[in-house]
Order: C-alpha cells, then sequence, then structure tokens
C-alpha cells in the first residue's frame, strides 16, 4: 500500500476534474486489452466540414476517438489528414468539399454540416455515407423543425418567452452562410410560430464574421431580446465581444448552442451536453452496420436530444434580470466571479476568533482570574475610617468619673489579616475555580473543532456526491438516448427509453436535494464561525499535508506497522489522552476544590482566625461631668480673681486678660488628651459550632467520593474511545486502497456492459445495476480519505489539539518523541 500522502494525491489527479481522468483511465485500460487483431482490416473515413472553425478540431477529435474505440478489435479506423474536407461557408463551397469526399479513396464518409450534409443526401453516393447537421440551419420548407433535426429550436424560442417574460420583440442572429440561403426568413418563421402558438415579433439579422459590429448596429432600438443561433463563422473572441456589447445595451441574449456561448456571455441557452461525442457514438451504428454489410445509401443519424438550461448569473445581475426560483433550480448556473477559498486551517483560526461559544467561555475564564486576585487582595491591609456620635445616659455617666456624657468620634485604622481558614480556602478554591474554567474553556474549543472539522469533510464529502450524481444524471441521461436509438433500431421496445426517462427524473430530484443540503452545510459553517450565512465560498480539499493534522509532522502510519508497535502506540495514546484531556482537567479541578473545602471545616477545629490593627483615634464635642465645674472655676474661681488681682497691681487691662488665660489653661481640666492610639493583635476560636462541621466533612466526604469514582469511569471512556479511534482509523487508512480498486473494477465493468448495451447485447436491468454499482463505488472511493481524516480529528482531539497549526507543546512533544520510542517501518503493496 502506498503512504497516505500518495493515495491522497492520486486521488487528487483523479477526481480533480469531476471523473473526468478516471473515465480517461478507465478508456485507457479498455484501449490496452482491445487492441487491433492482427489481421484487422483497416478502415479509411472521411469527414466534411462547411467551413473552417475554432470547434472543428475539437469536434474531429471525439469522433475520431469514439469510432476508434468502437471498431476493435475487428476493424483499425484511420483518419488520414488529407481526407479532412472543409469549404468555405458557402453552398459552392460545401458541395465541392463533399464531392471530393466522395471521389476519395475513403471507405465512408461522414458529413459534420448543414450544406454538406444537404449535398451528399441528394448526391448519389457510391460509397456509405453519415449526415450528421448539427452545426447549420437547415431548409425549413416542408421540415418539422425549425432549425435542423437535431436541436428544436422553435421550442426554444416558447422557452426563452418563458424565462424572460418581458419580451416583445426579438433580433435572430443568424450566420450570413445560412441567411443567404433562404429568401423569405419571415414567412417560414412565422408559419413555426403559427405552429406552436407563439405570438412574438423578430427581425432576422446576418452576421458576418468581418463586421459583427455592422450586425449589431442593425438591431432595431423596439428589439428588447436577442437569440443567437450557431455562429460558427465567428471567432471564440468575436462571439464573447458580440455578448460584451449585447449585454451593454442590456438585451437578454438566448444562444442555441447553450454552455459554450452562456460561459462566453450570453445571459441563458440550451443544449445537450457532449453532444459532439454522443453524435459520435450514434454514428458508430452506421459505421457497424456498414462494417457487416448494410447497403450503401445515404443515411441521417436518428438522434434524440435531451436539453440542459445553462444560465450566467454574472449577465444576469449586469441586465439586472429578475431570476425565478424555478430556473435557478433547474438549471446549470455558470458564473466567472471568484469565490473565496477557506482552507481548514483557516476555519479552525476563524472559529476560534468569532464562535461566540467559546468568546462566552473566555470571559468565563477572564472572570475566574480576576476572581483569584480578588481572593488575594483580601490579604492586603484594609484601611478603616469611623465617624460617629454616642450619648451615655446620666446615671451611668456619673457613676463613673471619666465617661462623657456624650461625644463625638473618629478612628482611623488598619486593619491586616493574619490567617484565617475560611480566607486560605477561598483562596485554593478560587486557584482550582480557574483551572476548571481553563478546562471548560478547551473543552468547548475542542468541541468546536470537532464539529465545524467535521462539518468541512462533510461539505467536501457532499461536494463529492453532488459531483457524482451529476455524473449519475449525465450518464442516466446518455443511456436515455441510446435507449432512443435502440428503440429505432429495432432492438427494444418504447418501455426502455420510458424507464430510463423516469431514472433522470430521479436523478434530478436527488441532485436537487443534494444541492439544498450543500447549500444548507455550509449555512451551518457560517453560522459557526459567525459570519453572513448568505456567504458564498468553497472549501480546498484537505490532504494528509494539510498542516490542520498532525500527519503533516509525521506519518504515525510508518510507525505501527506490527501489532507490537501499534498496541504501544494505543497504550501510550491512552496515557496521554487521559493525561490531557479537559475532562479530566475539570474532574481533577472539582476534586481538589472539594478536597479543600473539607479542609476548611477541619482547620476550624484548631486553626483561629487571628487579626492585627493599628488605631488612631480622636473624640469631639464631648462632655465630662467633671469639665462642669471645671468652667466654673474658670469663670470665678481662677479667671475673675486674676483679672481683678492684676488691674488691682496696676497691670493695664490686656496684661490682665493675658495673664488670666494663662492661669485658665494650667488648669488640670482642660489639659485631658482627646485622641487616643492602640495596636491590637487578636484571635478567635470557634472549636464547636453546633455539629456543622462534623455534617459538612461528612457531606464532601460522600461528594468527594463521587467525583473520584466519576473520574475512574470517564478515565475509562477516554481509553475506549481512543482504542476504538484507533481501530477504525487503521480500518478507514487501508479501506482507501480498497475504495479505489473497486471503484476502477466497477468503472470498467460499467464502460463494458454500457458498450454491449449499445450494441444490443446486454439487457437494460444488467446495465442499471452496473451503474449503481459504479457511482456508488465511486462516491465511497471519493470519500474514504475524509473518512479517515474524521478519525484524525479524534487522535488529534485526544491529545487536545484539534488545530494542529496551534498545537501544545506537550502534544508536539508527544509526537515528535515517537520515533524514539517506536521503530520505523516500511510500507508495501499486496
Amino acid at each position: 500500500m502506498k503512504k497516505i500522502l500518495s493515495l491522497l494525491l492520486l486521488s487528487s489527479l483523479l477526481f480533480s476534474y469531476s471523473g473526468v481522468a478516471a473515465f480517461a483511465i478507465q478508456d485507457t485500460r479498455q484501449a490496452k486489452a482491445l487492441q487491433a487483431a492482427p489481421n484487422a482490416r483497416s478502415l479509411e473515413l472521411a469527414f466534411v466540414f462547411d467551413g473552417p472553425s475554432d470547434k472543428n478540431a475539437q469536434v474531429l477529435k471525439t469522433f475520431q476517438t469514439t469510432i476508434t474505440r468502437s471498431l476493435l478489435p475487428d476493424f483499425k479506423a484511420v483518419f488520414p489528414n488529407e481526407l479532412i474536407f472543409t469549404g468555405d461557408w458557402t453552398e459552392a463551397g460545401a458541395a465541392s468539399a463533399s464531392q471530393k469526399a466522395l471521389n476519395s479513396r475513403a471507405k465512408m464518409v461522414i458529413s459534420l454540416g448543414y450544406m454538406s450534409s444537404g449535398y451528399l443526401q441528394k448526391a448519389k453516393p457510391n460509397k456509405f455515407v453519415v449526415t450528421v447537421d448539427e452545426y447549420g440551419l437547415r431548409d425549413m420548407v416542408g421540415s418539422p423543425a425549425f432549425f435542423n433535426p437535431v436541436k428544436q429550436y422553435v421550442n426554444d424560442f416558447i422557452l426563452f418567452k418563458k424565462l424572460v417574460p418581458t419580451q416583445h420583440k426579438t433580433a435572430i442572429l443568424m450566420n450570413e452562410s445560412y441567411y443567404a440561403m433562404q429568401k423569405d426568413w419571415n414567412a417560414v418563421i412565422k408559419k413555426k410560430f403559427a405552429e406552436k402558438n407563439l405570438d412574438m415579433d423578430f427581425m432576422v439579422i446576418p452576421v458576418c464574421s468581418k463586421n459583427v459590429n455592422g450586425a449589431i448596429s442593425k438591431i432595431a432600438s423596439d428589439v428588447d431580446s436577442v437569440y443567437v443561433t450557431p455562429l460558427f463563422n465567428l471567432s471564440v473572441e468575436q462571439r464573447k465581444e458580440l455578448y460584451s456589447k449585447l449585454n451593454e445595451r442590456k438585451l437578454p441574449t438566448f444562444s442555441s448552442l447553450g454552455q459554450e456561448d452562456v460561459k462566453l456571455g450570453a445571459l441563458m441557452g440550451t443544449s445537450t451536453p457532449d453532444l459532439d461525442r454522443k453524435l459520435a457514438e450514434a454514428t458508430m451504428f452506421n459505421i457497424q452496420g456498414y462494417l457487416h454489410g448494410a447497403p450503401v445509401k445515404a443515411e441521417k443519424v436518428s438522434f434524440y436530444d435531451d436539453e440542459i438550461i445553462f444560465y450566467n448569473k454574472d449577465t444576469g445581475a449586469e441586465l439586472g434580470f429578475a431570476e425565478h426560483l424555478r430556473l435557478l433550480n433547474n438549471c446549470e448556473i455558470i458564473t466567472n466571479k471568484p469565490v473565496p477559498q477557506y482552507d481548514l486551517t483557516y476555519v479552525f483560526n476563524k472559529m476560534e476568533e468569532s464562535n461566540l461559544d467559546i468568546a462566552q467561555k473566555k470571559f468565563l475564564v477572564d472572570a475566574a482570574r480576576r476572581s483569584t486576585v480578588s481572593a488575594y487582595l483580601k490579604y492586603l491591609p484594609t484601611l478603616r475610617l469611623d465617624l460617629g456620635y454616642q450619648t451615655y445616659n446620666s446615671d451611668y455617666a456619673y457613676s463613673y468619673s471619666n465617661v462623657p456624657l456624650r461625644a463625638g468620634s473618629f478612628t482611623v485604622g488598619m486593619d491586616q489579616m493574619i490567617y484565617a481558614p475560611d480566607l486560605v480556602t477561598n483562596i485554593i478554591v478560587k486557584h482550582k475555580k480557574l483551572k476548571f474554567d481553563k478546562a471548560e474553556r478547551v473543552l468547548t474549543e475542542q468541541n468546536m473543532g470537532m464539529q465545524i472539522a467535521n462539518l468541512y469533510l462533510d461539505v467536501l464529502m457532499l461536494e463529492n456526491m453532488l459531483r457524482v450524481q451529476e455524473e449519475y444524471l449525465k450518464e442516466t441521461r446518455e443511456n436515455l438516448t441510446i435507449a432512443k436509438v435502440r428503440a429505432q433500431s429495432g432492438l427494444c421496445g418504447k418501455e426502455e427509453p420510458l424507464q430510463w426517462a423516469g431514472k433522470v427524473s430521479d436523478a434530478e430530484k436527488k441532485l436537487l436535494t443534494l444541492k439544498a443540503d450543500y447549500r444548507n452545510a455550509k449555512i451551518s459553517v457560517n453560522k459557526l464561525l459567525y459570519k453572513d450565512q448568505k456567504e458564498e465560498y468553497t472549501f480546498k480539499p484537505v490532504t494528509a499535508k494539510d498542516p490542520a493534522f498532525f500527519s503533516s509532522d509525521l506519518n504515525i502510519i510508518d510507525y505501527v506497522m506490527t501489532p507490537e508497535n501499534l498496541a504501544k502506540f494505543t497504550d501510550m495514546m491512552v496515557e496521554e489522552a487521559i493525561y490531557l484531556a479537559p475532562e479530566t482537567t475539570k474532574l481533577k479541578a472539582a476534586i481538589a476544590m472539594k478536597k479543600a473545602e473539607m479542609a476548611n471545616y477541619a482547620q476550624k477545629f484548631v486553626m483561629p482566625n487571628a487579626k492585627m490593627s493599628l488605631e488612631y483615634g480622636t473624640v469631639f464635642d464631648r462632655f465630662l461631668p467633671y469639665e462642669s465645674s471645671g468652667h466654673q472655676q474658670l469663670q470665678g474661681g481662677v479667671v475673675g480673681p486674676t483679672l481683678v488681682g492684676g488691674l488691682a497691681n496696676g497691670m493695664t487691662l490686656d496684661q490682665a486678660v493675658t495673664a488670666a488665660g494663662q492661669a485658665g489653661m494650667n488648669s488640670p481640666y482642660l489639659n485631658l488628651n482627646k485622641t487616643s492610639g492602640r495596636f491590637l493583635i487578636a484571635a478567635q476560636w470557634k472549636p464547636i459550632e453546633g455539629g456543622q462541621k462534623f455534617a459538612e466533612i461528612a457531606r464532601c466526604k460522600a461528594e468527594l467520593n463521587q467525583l473520584n469514582a466519576y473520574l475512574e469511569e470517564v478515565n475509562t471512556e477516554i481509553e475506549r474511545n481512543v482504542r476504538e479511534v484507533i481501530n477504525r482509523a487503521i480500518a478507514k487508512y487501508f479501506v482507501i486502497e480498497k475504495a479505489y480498486k473497486a471503484m476502477f473494477a466497477e468503472g470498467e465493468s460499467y464502460q463494458t456492459v454500457k458498450a454491449k448495451y449499445a450494441q444490443g447485447q446486454a439487457p437494460i436491468a444488467q446495465l442499471v445495476e452496473v451503474q449503481n454499482n459504479y457511482l456508488k463505488s465511486k462516491v465511497e472511493a471519493m470519500n474514504s480519505q475524509y473518512e479517515f481524516f474524521k478519525e484524525v480529528l479524534w487522535v488529534q482531539r485526544g491529545l487536545v489539539s484539534i488545530n494542529w497549526t496551534k498545537a501544545t507543546k506537550e502534544a508536539k512533544d508527544w509526537i515528535q518523541n515517537l520515533p524514539n520510542v517506536l521503530p520505523v517501518g516500511k510500507d508495501f503493496t499486496l
């Protein structure tokens, strides 16, 4: 078996074009199996084109490839360059080219143009002739079709009218070579419109490759829409410029070429997918008839169309076209606007930035962190300011000589907690709560990462299913075409085309449902990223080398090549997952919180609440009982006599007042201190608080036992999940190769049965069965690597690094250490 990188690279190459490369490989294998027999006859074929066109080479290659494969192994198709004849877009030129083909040495002539087909049908060919006039207009006199038998263009006008009901007059642009072949186009077209009850005014304008602008200038001012017939006389650039100028005039355009012109700028159109190849496959029946003895005659290909509407969304926006839901759900939308493409790493990083669930957990962690800081800050000193006023009853005041009757009080204090069991426990619990909330955030990030990564992979898987369903619809339409040709050839009845028609409708219904699921999945991603839910984007396919996966650092398969290594790796993974798991981190934090709570109650039996305080206080407006007598003494016993005595001794009045005041200040009652300071160290014990401590310790013990049991259960669940993930990952790794082998085998079986069915050698039931088996196996193969990556995500979830671009150091170290523990092995292919 190849390594993951090689296998995913192979799958990327195989399906980068919706399975085209896979068919190419199958065709190559069939070509090798169907080599020309040694005695195979060489068969030279000639092709005729009405005129030069940039599409001729592509058409020729398709016909040559299909015819070559269909003739093996009995015949060897040869396509010499000199047997390719091209006219000059005139009736005479086409006739000349056709006659040269008839006169050549070719055994068969295949006409790929309208004018050459008309000439070959009227001529009397001496060789087998197949005419396919898809690429031109047809003489409509007496013809049941408007332009040609392959495409019922008059029905396209009816469709155009339905899609753009506001139109009243349309301009029909026509290749000037075909325009010159009919004198009265108005009469012919009006007749065909009348047959379909279509009431629409129109004007026909020939388009010359030498003067495209001249044709545009002829469009009347009252024309409000344009219908473009096949203009193979114009180059791709000329047609692109044509649609650009028509869009500038705000004219809705409809192309009968469908997808090809819609990509160039037409608003809409219809065409049959891979029409060239289908025509080439249908032509094969005529060639086989000739090789098996059919008489020489000119025979037209009996072909039935199965058209698809194509719509250019960019042109619609430019024109201001009002899109109808029925159109959008029944057409193939074409747009050239670049759509943002995201990879898994971008989605992971965007999720961490904008997901609201993760943002809530981040706020939770911030709150827990600040709560922890708050618990610590409670240990800092506390500044206390007390301001109050107190009174005492007279009996209490008079009974103690130093107690005031009333006093104002102001105190400044600084308190410092020395120790408190509740405070210490609170700090411990806050620490563990912070750890708990961090684990909760990590758990949310991992779960959201798993959800969005699985959604990412689901979107990619839905894209694959859409591609396969589109291929299924395409194949079913082809089988419907084959069934119609078989019915015309008498190889089956009319019921087979009807059965395939029913399957086409069923496939379209399933495709519509898948498209709705695909859009809804992308809406869910936008919701998780909290982006505009209408935003359009695509996801880049993931590989084993994607930086979002640990496989970008280490190809783990190389180190688990033996059962012993796998068992050792599994044991190491279990141990690491249990150690890193946010679930166990949360439980361990809860257990530590419960132990701290229980220890708090135990401490209270012996540990006190200790406190240290430093205070400074003062009193004001105090009224001491003995101060009353002191005031009386000051008034009559000290100040008065001193003042009188001073005056009597010949002092001046000022000198006498100063002496009296000094005497009053020396009074013992007026020198009492009104301020005080103190330093306090105190401890408080509460060894017995009823039975609360005993009851709370018993409660904590029971809850602790419950948490320990839950932790053991979680550890067991993590181990089971890891072992199951590794077993599934190994199985899905080996399934990738088996799935692709099955797809290749079923693909070859389908192509073989399809070829036999086209030739009438296989029943319809067999083709239906092998078609379903092939497309089912293709879906399983294309999605097998994504199923494997889903298991890789679970491994990274176990390492708590769902986004490996931001993996933790522990996870990185663990992965990088594996080569030192497990010997590297060598893979091989069976």
